[in-house]
């Protein structure tokens, strides 16, 4: 214990002093993003806030500037207005993250697409608005000058020693949602925090000041935080040791990443599922048991399984394919750190779950990927993996791979159980794993269509 407080003790001394020596970077980088820089800057600096009106949005002055430069083809201006409707329960996923989401998606069942960017084009926006759908950004908003403002350590710890970089910073924030006509913005910031790191307090405060900015200016928007698969607290899941309940009371969603379970492995360094239906139910429990309200909490689930390569026994070589290694049941993986911790699952890759089904049905499209045994139901409650021998155009000689995913089977039981917990939403990662519209596309929308009920009232309406 004393080794434990003395660790930390010196992490935070050095942290702080870290802090102190960039402040004067980050001060002026974010400030830099409200101010001219030069005569040039200066011209463009007051046009940008004449037009956009960037200090001092309003509910008026906010619909005035997107009816005014609403594109629509329908020509109904107010589909570029924020998305109005409480839906009773969130069918809420991600895109890439460049924005070049699989279209057409089903908006009718989907009431939110996170990630979303300019890529995806006005006119799919207002498709999705004229469902009562939202599209919603990164915490990485990009200012007049083009420039953006990730959340990280180094902008959060500059924010403790001086709080009005959080009002700018939520300036800049609230100014690209509504020029680019988005509906509000997740948070996805997952670096380590310890308990008692004073950045902590600065994320709950960055997140509550930009939720209050927008819903001052109109209720429709929408603010979530990404969150661990579970609190796992003291320590946190991967050190993430976050105020939780804080943050769901200052957003309106928590969205619980139930994928990546196995980042740290601390037992048997051996390949196992993304994330079992009982570790999901553990860390939803565990954020219950905080008081956080289950309306507040999005189970995030994946579409996409891991792929790794099996070494021996001693975490060595990687095996090679012959008939003896291709029906191995345990797949020991190669040390693979991850925040101090020598094995995880940075061992493997993410592969689609369209990809994985090319991969089971020799699909030339997976040219190289020979599947060696049938799929199998693991003992990790209807999650299913299978041995593969893969033969990379260039690199290591073929070797055998074991891969593990969800299917419909495993995503249903999911779903089930956040609708029985009476959870807020369900929802992908990602949504471009599969081609709506195709038999695959459709098993696994249909798997989030069980939780939701399609065209439900707001929750407020149903009670009344």
């Amino acid at each position: 214990m004393m080794y434990l407080q003395n660790y930390i003790f010196h992490s935070f001394t050095i942290m702080l002093l870290v802090n102190i020596t960039q402040l004067t970077s980050a001060q002026n980088i974010i400030r830099g993003a409200l101010k001219p820089k030069n005569d040039v800057d200066s011209a463009r600096y007051h046009h940008d806030l004449e037009e956009e009106r960037v200090m001092d949005w309003t509910h008026e002055s906010m619909v005035s500037w997107r009816i005014k430069n609403c594109n629509c083809k329908s020509h109904d201006k107010n589909l570029c207005l924020p998305v109005q409707k409480k839906h009773v329960r969130e069918i809420f996923g991600f895109g890439n993250g460049q924005g070049n989401i699989v279209l057409p998606l089903n908006y009718s069942l989907i009431t939110t697409v996170a990630w979303w960017n300019g890529h995806n084009g006005i006119d799919e926006m207002c498709n999705a608005h004229a469902h009562n759908s939202r599209a919603i950004t990164n915490d990485a908003p990009i200012d007049t000058n083009g420039k953006s403002h990730p959340v990280n350590l180094e902008l959060l710890g500059s924010m403790v020693d001086d709080p009005s970089l959080r009002t700018e910073w939520v300036k800049i924030a609230v100014n690209h949602i509504i020029t680019n006509f988005y509906d509000g913005l997740t948070f996805d910031f997952e670096s380590p925090l310890s308990v008692n790191d004073p950045r902590n307090d600065a994320y709950v405060m960055l997140v509550k000041e930009t939720n209050k900015a927008l819903k001052d200016i109109d209720e429709g928007f929408q603010i979530s935080v990404c969150a661990s698969w579970g609190p796992g607290l003291p320590l946190g899941i991967d050190g993430r040791a976050y105020d939780y309940k804080a943050l769901a009371d200052a957003s309106d969603y928590l969205y619980v990443m139930q994928y990546d379970t196995r980042s740290q492995i601390f037992y048997d360094c051996t390949a196992a599922p993304n994330c079992p239906l009982s570790i999901s139910k553990l860390g939803i429990e565990q954020y219950l048991a905080l008081g956080i309200a289950p309306e507040k909490i999005i189970m995030g689930v994946p579409w996409y399984g891991y792929s790794y390569g099996c070494v021996d026994e001693g975490g060595g070589e990687l095996l090679k394919c012959s008939e003896e290694n291709n029906q191995i049941q345990t797949c020991h993986l190669k040390l693979v750190p991850f925040r101090g911790v020598e094995c995880s699952d940075a061992a493997g890759s993410q592969i689609g779950y369209e990809n994985i089904q090319k991969i089971i049905n020799s699909s030339p499209d997976m040219h190289g990927y020979n599947i060696t045994t049938d799929v199998r139901v693991g003992y990790y409650q209807k999650t299913k993996h299978f041995n593969y021998c893969y033969s990379p155009s260039n690199g290591p000689y073929p070797h055998v791979r074991q891969l593990w995913y969800d299917d419909p089977e495993s995503l249903t039981a999911k779903s089930l159980y956040a609708k029985e917990k009476n959870l807020g939403g369900v929802g992908p990662y990602r949504f471009d794993y599969v081609h709506p519209g195709t038999d695959l596309g459709d098993a696994l929308f249909e798997t989030l269509r069980v939780f939701k009920e399609v065209n439900g009232y707001s929750r407020v309406a149903a009670q009344k």
